[in-house]
């Protein structure tokens, strides 16, 4: 029932069944309802202007889902928005959020417990995060790109903590 423009996450049990997914303006769980606390993500002017959009954001890459190291029903929805203007007029992405979402609330359902909550904060491209599984098979790393630049964030999930941000300078 969720519609969707170019902004998609989702992901499933190890199953395969769904358990949850997102256009970047709400969460739903898998009988396609609002997942307890699952409104109003990415709070911005442009959210804002979309969240009575049939089509959610419109940001590629720009909402991925993983699940906490060492937890099988807590899962992490890193996200952003576009949130400022530059000099020249162009809008970019300042806030990089996560949320934490745990699949044991609501009789199974699911439930936002942390919503929002600032990761970092910089001029970031409009989306393009990507996510790789740490060499160690358990831990995960995050990556965003700085706007107008060669710059690379990297942020290291663990079972305890969120580390980063990371740089590296490519090319």
């Amino acid at each position: 029932q969720m519609n969707f423009g170019t902004t998609t996450a989702s992901i499933s049990d190890t199953s395969g069944n769904l358990l949850f997914y997102t256009n970047g303006v709400y969460i739903a769980n898998r009988f396609d309802s609002l997942m307890l606390n699952g409104n109003f993500l990415n709070p911005s002017f442009y959210t804002n202007d979309l969240a009575n959009d049939t089509f959610g954001l419109d940001l590629t890459q720009s909402h991925i889902i993983i699940p906490m190291p060492g937890q099988d029903s807590i899962y992490y929805l890193f996200h952003c928005s576009m949130d400022s203007f530059n000099v020249n007029a162009a809008i970019y992405t300042r806030f990089v959020y996560y949320s934490k979402i745990d699949m044991t609330l609501d009789n199974g359902k699911g439930a936002v417990t942390d919503k929002n909550v600032v990761l970092f904060t910089d001029s970031i491209t409009q989306g393009g995060f990507s996510a790789c599984k740490h060499g160690n098979g358990r831990d995960w790393w995050i990556i965003c790109h700085q706007n107008w630049s060669n710059r690379y964030f990297k942020f290291l999930v663990t079972p305890d903590s969120i580390y980063g941000p990371y740089t590296q300078n490519i090319g």
